[in-house]
């Protein structure tokens, strides 16, 4: 009888503690579902350290927090370089983990991490299919229906920034002055044009044109200007320029967006600039003068402009928020290089 009941208590004893370390494994794997609503901002992280993340601030607080991790349990990876949304998902491209890791957008939990060689950008050309720009000579065709590699385009030249206009996909090449012009039907490389030293960035003006920012020439042993840059339209009617902005400075580093009825472009230190993008000549505004160098920034629909410093690019950067009228409002303090802005309002 004793021994019967020795048995059972040891039993019951051992059916407790595989139950509690059971509950214990679960809680230590367990992810939150954050709220994914605010202000999204994506972080390069440090080359080769592998502390890239996507997080998230909430407008009207202090508060911000690396979304990929909470939801996911695990960190982003190594240079995080862009982030795109198509139909209801995040594409985030990790560019020196050699990976594209897809997100829902009201979860931010991974569907699908897609493997492939030193991506850039990602760019919906169709319900079906987007191109994936590369740094290895190629482009890769995604299927959008199963968050797979279908076909790659052999392009024979690095590949960075893109743009969709007229069923034509405008392709600036790396670090170069030139763009190649994809049909999006066939996948076939159609034509190329040179546009400008310092080639970028390419943004949709309306649904007519193309504008592309070129920072002219920097001289690297002196640091001086020998050629400054410009923005060049193309319109859709024809694969050549249609008209010509020159600007009053270059520089090595820089980038523009199409807001509104405008361009909003910096050469990466603490001037941001507009100009009308119907402008053929004159003057660009100085928009505003920021606390820190700007790396990257994005106007949102009420017209603030959050502005990103990557500070020393070793410790965690800035966003600083400004109203339409370049007066600051607000700042708080985000991953480790801070370079894109999105809205998920």
């Amino acid at each position: 009888m004793n021994k019967s009941m020795n048995k059972l208590a040891m039993m019951l004893v051992l059916s407790s503690t595989l139950i509690f370390n059971a509950c214990r494994k679960d809680e230590e794997t367990t992810v939150i579902t954050p709220d994914t609503k605010g202000v999204i901002v994506l972080n390069e992280g440090g080359f080769q350290k592998s502390n890239g993340s996507v997080g998230i601030y909430k407008p009207g607080t202090s508060s911000y927090s690396d979304l990929f991790k909470t939801a996911n349990g695990r960190p982003l990876g190594d240079v995080v370089q862009s982030i795109t949304e198509i139909a209801g998902k995040y594409y985030i491209v990790v560019n020196n983990s050699n990976k594209i890791e897809v997100v829902n957008k009201s979860d931010f939990k991974s569907v699908a991490t897609i493997n492939i060689n030193q991506p850039r950008n990602v760019l919906k050309v169709n319900d079906n299919k987007a191109y994936i720009s590369q740094f290895d000579n190629t482009m890769s065709v995604l299927d959008l229906n199963s968050n797979t590699i279908n076909s790659t385009i052999n392009i024979k030249a690095s590949t960075d920034n893109m743009a969709l206009l007229n069923n034509k996909i405008y392709v600036c090449k790396a670090y170069s002055n030139k763009i190649f012009v994809i049909n999006g039907t066939d996948n076939a490389v159609i034509d190329s044009l040179i546009i400008g030293s310092g080639l970028a960035s390419i943004a949709n003006v309306g649904t007519t044109k193309l504008a592309l920012f070129c920072l002219g020439t920097v001289d690297f042993s002196t640091g001086a200007i020998t050629e400054n840059g410009k923005i060049v339209f193309i319109n859709q009617d024809s694969v050549k320029i249609e008209r010509t902005f020159p600007l009053t400075t270059g520089s090595y580093g820089g980038s523009m967006i199409s807001y509104s009825s405008n361009l909003y472009f910096t050469f990466g230190d603490k001037k941001l600039y507009s100009m009308s993008n119907t402008a053929t000549s004159g003057s660009t505004k100085n928009v505003l003068t920021s606390s820190g160098n700007i790396y990257g920034f994005n106007v949102n629909n009420d017209g603030e402009i959050f502005v990103t410093d990557a500070g020393d690019f070793t410790s965690e950067g800035k966003v600083y928020i400004y109203n339409a009228t370049g007066v600051k409002q607000k700042e708080f303090t985000a991953g480790i290089v801070p370079s894109k802005i999105l809205f998920n309002y």
